[in-house]
């Protein structure tokens, strides 16, 4: 078991915020930080280092008490902040759900990210051949110690670029169970002559997996790096009914380093097809909550886990309902919300919306009661809609 010491918030991007406005109405606090991220240092007995892990957590983590999935990604320094900004940007869309991402720094890269090499690769890779002492790293003390102090679903999403897509390979070889869903960008699948590559043919053609996603992409790269990934996609080509939902694409216009954004991006966009509750044409005018219940029961089953209904969609939904003029109905919605997400600030307004819209204002002025006390624990973004809200019931409820 790993030891965690030195944790400390990092303030890895710092923004300053010009406003054109005349200097009599300027008033702003300067240097406030923006943060990302933190880090943390896992002294790991298995490769008797320190290692460096970055880790984000979703917005909302600190205001409720749900459980996330976790993306595993390697070269943090590369490529931290721009995954970051994907997720962030995906989930707050609702095309996907919020999600943890702990990125792994590098100290000796070719080392850790490489199986056995040929004799040919050693020659110019003289370090190479750690990538199972790595795996287990990860495996036997990372993921542990995430899933101990985080709240975690059962779901692992493994990303890596080049030697680190190649080392996503090495991972889905060695353990299929170990993460949930596979992308490896431009990776260099011509390792060891294309040992990856024929001991994938090795592993689809036996016993069938489950539930499994794996999206490989290449760029504009040299021959064998393209041949190498055209080859492996052949493989998974011939193993169609494997329980993996495969994907592949040749990015033209992206070279070796502009590839990563857009493969996770779209990765993610593919493995979170239909992520987003939308009522059926057919249903439009019977929106109701059994109906989005069936539909995340659904995605739960696709995804192997229970995954609860996101606030936000149920708060849609309720105002979808609320303004066909089905209150009572909205109220049952509204009031799912708040049972589902006690922690919530906005859960406890929308329900006052409700209770306001029925003429029940002594209920809606508790719920509004809630939604500012819980806003001002979190400092919600929405409190000053909250407390116009509150002090609007008040003087509506004042005896004239």
């Amino acid at each position: 078991m790993s030891t965690i010491s030195s944790f400390r918030t990092l303030s890895l991007l710092m923004l300053s915020l010009i406003f054109i406005v005349p200097a009599s109405n300027l008033s702003a606090q300067e240097d406030a930080p923006i943060t990302v991220g933190k880090h943390f240092v896992v002294k790991s007995r298995i490769l008797d280092q320190d290692r460096t892990v970055w880790l984000y957590l979703p917005d909302s983590y600190d205001r409720g008490d749900q459980a996330y999935p976790v993306l595993y990604m390697t070269d943090a320094e590369a490529q931290f902040f721009h995954f970051t900004g994907i997720v962030h940007f995906q989930a707050r869309v609702n095309r996907m759900p919020e999600m943890i991402i702990v990125a792994l720094t590098n100290i000796d890269r070719t080392h850790d990210l490489s199986s056995t090499p040929s004799a040919e690769d050693a020659q110019t890779f003289a370090n190479a051949g750690g990538a199972d002492q790595f795996l287990r790293f990860i495996s036997d003390e990372l993921i542990p110690y995430i899933e101990k102090n985080y709240r975690t679903q059962p779901y692992r999403i493994h990303v890596g670029h080049s030697l680190g897509g190649l080392f996503v390979g090495h991972s889905f070889l060695t353990d299929p169970n170990l993460f949930d869903a596979y992308v490896s960008i431009s990776p260099a699948f011509w390792w060891n002559d294309n040992e990856t590559i024929k001991r994938m043919d090795e592993l689809l053609s036996g016993p069938p997996l489950e539930h499994k996603f794996f999206y490989l992409t290449v760029g504009n790269e040299p021959e064998r790096m393209m041949k190498s990934a055209q080859d492996m996609a052949d493989v998974f080509a011939r193993y169609p009914d494997q329980g993996v939902k495969f994907a592949y694409k040749i990015m033209e216009n992206e070279d070796h380093g502009s590839i990563t954004h857009r493969t996770l991006y779209d990765a993610l966009e593919l493995l979170y097809e239909g992520w987003q509750f939308r009522v059926p044409p057919e249903l439009a005018d019977q929106p109701s909550l059994q109906l989005i219940d069936e539909y995340y029961a659904n995605l739960s089953n696709r995804f192997g886990y229970t995954i609860p209904i996101p606030e936000d969609a149920l708060n849609q939904l309720g105002y979808i309902i609320l303004g066909r003029g089905r209150i009572a109905e909205a109220i049952e919605v509204f009031e799912a919300n708040a049972s589902r997400h006690p922690k919530s600030a906005n859960v406890y307004d929308s329900l006052g919306d409700g209770y306001t819209a029925a003429g029940q204002l002594s209920e809606a002025l508790d719920s509004y009661k809630k939604a500012v006390k819980l806003g001002r624990k979190t400092n919600h973004p929405a409190m000053a809609a909250f407390r116009a809200n509150l002090e609007r019931t008040r003087r509506e409820l004042k005896p004239q």
